[in-house]
């Protein structure tokens, strides 16, 4: 399953539209459902950034996520997820 939620973890992150001019330092956590099928729903911020405009793109990537395929354990779960303005440097 950590596969599974590394694809997803990325492709939420990649339908991220961050909005410009926000502070760098943003960070909000979100939690979502993930059904069996893959469906993506009740989405709510858990943690909010402090900034209605950068909450609101996160919940407007998990909208704009379509479902990645069924789960392979057949499970239904809450999911919690942290999104940064910046993102850390890998390298």
């Amino acid at each position: 399953m950590d596969s599974y939620f590394a694809f997803l973890k990325a492709r939420l992150k990649e339908n991220h539209e961050k909005p410009p001019g926000l502070s760098d330092t943003l960070t909000a956590t979100v939690a979502f459902f993930v059904a069996a099928d893959g469906t993506i729903s009740r989405a709510r911020i858990v943690k909010s950034s402090k900034s209605a405009e950068f909450d609101r793109s996160v919940l407007d990537a998990i909208r704009r996520t379509e479902p990645i395929g069924k789960r392979h354990d057949g499970r239904s779960e809450e999911v919690t997820l942290e999104f940064k303005m910046r993102d850390e440097d890998t390298g």
